[in-house]
């Protein structure tokens, strides 16, 4: 067996002696003399020696080229044969160690993290000298403590030793890839990988081909498969209880009104949790105490109101009592508080004079209170003609209406797709003056549009169609899934438009409907914005929805829901980018940035369109962090999460188990010990024995050079 066979392809240089051979017989040409036929008879009788003797040497030439590229393949016999002078082969180890946010679970106050990084530890240890090393933390992108494998254990040592878990998950996939390419960059014959891990099933990904596609291709080319060894440390059952979610009622906050954040507590252990603390609190301050019981297995939803008394950017926390787990004991979330949200109401009315008064749709938008005129609603509309819109790149609107306006312009259209792309709402309630045609070839344009469906005028009844009961799971509806908030069914249409979204759109969605099965509302995202379009329109004529007691709030929570994504998203995933939007005329160019260690970097606003973007991409750690705006005095807080599921510390299952040793020809060790007798059992049987055929091409050279001097000599004296 050979450590590299490829190399056997050289063996065609062991015909290198032959052919030269030929080639120099090439070089003579015969010329016949009288004189030689005296000496034909003495040659015959020496022409079989001397074949033997050329015959003998290019023999010995050949197989010293042969023995060589044998010996450069690393031949080696397996088991322990006894008086063969050869060498262990070394070995070429990486080892996978778990960085994920479980691996800091506390037991008897030493993580498991610090266990696992005991157990690599060990496994260093009982590596030989010439054994080259590297180690690959599992976290959302791998991450080798060296460039490449090293012969330096100690350095390896020092450099672990500052090591700490992230807060993310650990793609297992790519550190396998990883740890595969460390592999290639060292050529010792033994190839092993050790992955030291708390078997957490969350990341493993076990059973899915498509996430481990580019690992498993690399596996099946690599030319010699590495043995992979998984070595699992700490407690096999864990209890941990975890701040699931944490999220306002709207996407919209306004000052003075009540806003519900609705949390949502999981229990992943066998043990109930009765009693549990839930406090939210507010910039660090504690403002209310609720006690939850938590069912093994299960979760909680608790609700907490607050009213915000300033507009800006807040912070709110919601923790639980601390268990072994403390880093999912508590979330924070960035809340945007506005003292209003501009809206622009384009009106399709063709009366002038039906502008001078609020209509129906402006009042739901901002009610007028006659007895106390000077309260305000968070919804700040400017009603205009649609001939009169403004040009919405330089506009500071959230959201967009579009009621019974008749036509767009081109320029009107790109204007609204590159609102609603850039963050923006559109809300859009056709009419009797609505040209379908027109909105349909430009604002739908084939599913290329904002406009979630295309519209076709439908015949009038003489019996009203009513709006059909569900149960709305929409962030937009959800108050009107208890009918005493709203009862659709109470909705009569005359007349509607038929809705139409393309069924292969994934980013559309029906979100309510009328009882013959039509849509009565639906959404599309499109970019970073979202537009709503409804079947009928709210003038009075088509349907009594105005006239219902839930219309104001319907109107407000689509509002809201719709103005919500006018900015980039304050709360993210861990390693997504987080952007800050100035107008073009601001004085902050340079923006600071502050990550939850309070460390201070530096970003540029960049021109992009209609205004100054400034993106920073550093956010590898789960906190908040902050934007500073130096010139305006302003501060964003930002809120980096780490995965919800790594708070679930179930573990592998016995089929993903399988998987794993199927796929990857894993073996799962139980110990340390068990691992280190079936690890390094293979590496002590395998000896090599290149050394010897060495010693062997030593000889056939020395042999090759006495017998071409002795020939050479017997063939002077004739």
């Amino acid at each position: 067996m050979l450590l590299n066979p490829a190399l056997l392809l050289w063996l065609g240089l062991a015909g290198a002696p032959i052919v030269i051979h030929l080639l120099n017989r090439r070089r003579y040409r015969t010329l016949h003399w009288g004189a030689m036929q005296f000496l034909e008879e003495s040659v015959a009788k020496s022409s079989r020696r001397l074949r033997l003797e050329q015959l003998l040497i290019l023999l010995l030439r050949t197989l010293i080229v042969a023995f060589i590229v044998y010996a450069m393949a690393r031949p080696f016999l397996p088991g322990v044969v006894p008086g063969l002078p050869a060498a262990r082969p070394k070995r070429n180890v990486v080892v996978v160690l778990d960085g994920s946010l479980s691996m800091r679970y506390d037991e008897h106050r030493i993580s498991t993290f610090a266990r696992a990084k005991e157990n690599v530890a060990n496994i260093i240890g009982a590596l030989e000298k010439g054994d080259s090393l590297n180690v690959v933390v599992a976290g959302a992108e791998p991450l080798p403590l060296v460039p490449e494998p090293i012969v330096d254990h100690d350095r390896i040592i020092s450099v672990l030793k500052d090591i700490e878990p992230g807060g993310s998950d650990a793609n297992f996939a790519l550190a396998f890839e990883e740890a595969q390419a460390q592999l290639d960059k060292s050529h010792n014959p033994i190839r092993q990988i050790y992955v030291v891990t708390d078997k957490q099933s969350f990341g493993w990904h076990a059973e899915s081909d498509g996430h481990w596609f580019a690992a498993l291709a690399r596996l099946q080319r690599a030319r010699r498969k590495p043995a992979v060894y998984v070595l699992p440390v700490g407690a096999q059952h864990r209890e941990n209880a975890a701040v699931t979610s944490l999220t306002p009622a709207h996407d919209s906050v306004g000052i003075y009104q009540e806003t519900r954040f609705d949390v949502r507590v999981s229990n992943f252990g066998k043990e109930d949790r009765e009693k549990l603390n839930v406090s939210f609190s507010l910039e660090g301050t504690v403002e209310q105490v609720i006690q939850a019981d938590v069912p093994a297995g299960e979760a909680a939803s608790v609700s907490f109101h607050h009213k915000f008394s300033e507009a800006g950017s807040h912070l709110v926390r919601v923790r639980i009592d601390t268990d072994a787990l403390p880093a999912d004991d508590e979330m924070t979330t960035s809340v945007d508080v506005y003292d209003a949200i501009p809206v622009l109401l384009a009106d399709g009315s063709p009366d002038r004079t039906a502008l001078t008064r609020p209509g129906p749709l402006e009042l739901a938008l901002c009610p007028r209170d006659k007895d106390h005129p000077e309260l305000k609603t968070l919804l700040a509309p400017e009603v205009v003609r649609a001939d009169e819109m403004p040009d919405l790149s330089t506009s500071k609107h959230h959201l967009v209406i579009l009621h019974d306006v008749p036509k767009l312009t081109h320029r009107q259209v790109s204007e609204i797709e590159a609102f609603v792309d850039a963050g923006g709402g559109l809300l859009v309630f056709p009419g009797e003056h609505t040209d379908v045609k027109s909105y349909n070839s430009l604002l739908y344009r084939d599913t290329d549009g904002p406009l979630p469906a295309t519209l076709e005028l439908a015949q009038g009844t003489e019996q009203p169609v009513r709006g059909m009961a569900q149960a709305f799971t929409h962030p937009a509806l959800a108050a009107f899934r208890d009918p005493k908030h709203g009862d659709f069914t109470l909705i009569e249409a005359l007349r509607h438009f038929k809705l139409a979204p393309d069924p292969a759109d994934e980013h559309s969605r029906v979100l309510a409907r009328l009882a013959n099965g039509d849509p009565l509302l639906v959404e599309k995202a499109f970019g970073q914005g979202r537009a709503i379009v409804c079947a009928v329109p709210i003038d009075g004529s088509w349907t009594n929805l105005q006239k219902r007691s839930f219309f104001v709030p319907l109107i407000h929570y689509m509002a809201y829901y719709l103005a919500g994504s006018v900015h980039p998203l304050r709360n993210v995933p861990l390693g997504s980018p987080i952007s800050r939007l100035l107008p073009l005329d601001s004085k902050d160019k340079f923006l600071e940035v502050y990550d939850p260690e309070d460390e201070m970097h530096g970003v540029v606003a960049e021109e992009k369109g209609d205004r100054l973007v400034a993106t920073f991409s550093g956010t590898d750690r789960p906190g908040v962090y902050r934007i500073e705006e130096p010139e305006a005095g302003r501060s964003t807080y930002y809120v980096v999460r780490s995965p919800t599921g790594e708070s679930n510390l179930a573990a592998l299952d016995p089929r993903e188990t399988i998987w794993i040793e199927e796929k990857l020809g894993a073996v799962f060790a139980q110990n340390w010990a068990d691992l280190h007798a079936q690890a390094f059992k293979e590496s002590k049987q395998l000896r090599e024995f290149w050394q010897l055929i060495v010693v062997l091409v030593i000889g056939l050279v020395l042999l090759e050079t006495f017998l071409t001097g002795r020939f050479a000599k017997r063939l002077q004296r004739g």
